[in-house]
């Protein structure tokens, strides 16, 4: 896989932002929901900016899921589902740093977690299809 060594870079910090905000999730009274969602939207941020290396796209300082999704379309299958969860986080990464107008209650931090859990997964699902083709083209089939 192209520049292997800085996307799992990238998808470890996902995955440990991912898991932090579970962890948070599942044991914390009261649970700190916005930085629950901070970490999800993070740890997607994280997910997605990884597969940017796998193709060779510059990284650019930006924390728009949607912005970034659309830089992937050449690459990657992209779905609606998937541009829907990335609208939908993208406003986390602001949220629990400045003061802002989204009410975050159990169930929307549940819903961010679902989303974050689906982005995460898509970006799973990409990195072993690349795998996959570079097996098969390793192997001469």
């Amino acid at each position: 896989m192209r520049n292997e060594g800085h996307a799992m870079e990238w998808i470890s910090r996902a995955y440990s932002d991912r898991d932090s905000a579970l962890f948070l999730y599942e044991n914390m009274y009261p649970k700190p929901l916005e930085v629950i969602c901070y970490l999800c939207q993070q740890a997607s941020e994280k997910a997605l900016k990884s597969l940017l290396f796998v193709s060779e796209l510059p990284l650019e300082k930006s924390h728009d899921l949607t912005r970034i999704v659309e830089r992937l379309t050449a690459s990657f299958p992209v779905d609606d589902e998937l541009l829907r969860a990335c609208a939908f986080l993208t406003p986390y990464a602001t949220s629990s740093r400045y003061p802002t107008r989204i009410e975050i209650d159990e169930p929307r931090a549940k819903k961010v977690i679902e989303e974050m859990r689906y982005i995460i997964s898509w970006v799973d699902k990409c990195i072993e299809e690349i795998r996959a083709k570079e097996s098969q083209v390793n192997s001469g089939d």
